[in-house]
């Protein structure tokens, strides 16, 4: 039975279509920015395909200045966000606009606040400053995968403490999200795959977890439904435009799904892992980890997961309980499959010794994801969990 008992808060108004990047000018505009801090990636693709330029000669047309900001890298630093709220704060910007996939996001989300309120991105982290207010964020995801644009996380690693944690406020959602599919069709396979789970399991955690409602419902079931329709043609089919259309709008379902949801044990040690090996791509790991996540979880929401292969239109109901939870699992383990993506955690550097650390990680730096997960799994569950992974 659904959870009829929620708060439903979406602050970002969202513009989606093709061409719409060519908006945000008037968008920023329209929110009183005069002076916008631009934060991107490091490396010339984006450039190269001609997205900054398309978003700077939209702001231009304004009438708005525009700095650069292009620093950011894989799992982002808390020193990172600090040195662009410096930036920020030296050119006196009065708005943030985040472009690229969910690192730039975050960042340019994190330096929004720090640079309007001040302190360090650690203090954010760890709880010693509160997040409430932030300079207006424009976020224009490249990627269809972490939802960030329409929610209040940002994802920062302290590299002193080995901890990958969000700062979490509602003054850090966007005030508007400019979802234009056209800049995701140049995503390489393995990323566009590797994003693609992410929004997934942004969708299957919420969907699953225990702070699930009726809202978190229909936005998660709406991602997955979505994603198990359009991602097993994505490698064929890279610059569709109508593909890549349905996996954006996918994935900002499952985020406002985890805005009002969370995640949970997978999420959890994916961060630990990532934290451990900073190379690993956030979905990557994800992938790595979902089929072990999924036989811990599967036997303990037996109703709600088999409701994944329903979703998918998959023939289940002349099939026992186990019968189902098993074709469920099949299920995800093909769509694995058909993005190339059946890959373990020692592919990615990961080795034995490690498990009892990335599972203490988790369990320390992240207790409101495990908390979140059905089964109260222990670190020993933990460590199961990352072990049939392995």
């Amino acid at each position: 039975m659904r959870k009829l008992n929620f708060i439903l808060y979406i602050p970002t108004k969202v513009v989606f279509g093709s061409g719409v990047v060519n908006r945000v000018g008037h968008e920023a505009s329209k929110l009183g920015i005069t002076r916008a801090l631009l934060v991107t990636t490091r490396g010339g693709s984006l450039r190269r395909f001609g997205y900054v330029n398309m978003v700077m000669n939209s702001l231009q047309s304004s009438g708005i200045e525009t700095e650069l900001f292009a620093e950011v890298f894989t799992n982002p630093t808390a020193e990172l966000a600090d040195v662009g709220a410096d930036v920020c704060r030296s050119y006196r910007c009065d708005g943030v606009i985040g472009l690229g996939g969910g690192s730039a996001i975050d960042v340019a989300k994190s330096i929004a606040i720090i640079a309007l309120q001040g302190g360090r991105a650690e203090e954010y982290l760890k709880g010693e400053r509160k997040a409430e207010k932030a300079l207006p964020i424009i976020a224009i995801p490249t990627t269809h995968g972490t939802g960030t644009e329409v929610n209040r996380f940002a994802v920062l690693t302290d590299i002193k403490t080995l901890a990958k944690v969000a700062i979490a406020s509602s003054a850090i959602y966007p005030r508007t999200a400019i979802l234009d599919p056209e800049l995701t069709k140049t995503l390489p396979p393995k990323l566009s795959a590797a994003t693609t789970i992410d929004a997934f399991t942004h969708a299957l955690e919420s969907y699953i977890g225990l702070g699930a409602t009726a809202v978190v419902d229909l936005f998660a079931e709406e991602a997955i439904r979505e994603i198990l329709q359009y991602a097993p043609k994505l490698l064929n089919n890279l610059s569709n435009v109508e593909i890549r259309s349905h996996l954006l709008y996918a994935s900002m379902c499952a985020g406002i799904a985890i805005s009002h949801g969370r995640t949970g044990v997978m999420h959890a040690l994916e961060h630990a892992v990532s934290a451990f090996h900073p190379e690993v791509h956030h979905g990557i790991g994800l992938a790595a980890l979902m089929l072990s996540w999924a036989k811990y979880i599967a036997p303990r929401v037996k109703e709600k997961f088999i409701n994944i292969a329903r979703l998918a239109k998959v023939p289940i109901e002349k099939l026992t309980i186990d019968e189902a939870l098993q074709k469920t699992i099949a299920l995800l383990e093909d769509l694995l499959k058909k993005l190339d993506l059946r890959i373990r955690l020692r592919d990615l550097g990961v080795e034995e010794g490690e498990l009892r650390d990335l599972a203490e990680n988790a369990m320390r730096n992240l207790q409101v994801l495990i908390n979140n997960t059905p089964g109260n799994p222990s670190i020993e569950d933990l460590i199961e969990i990352l072990r049939q992974a392995l």
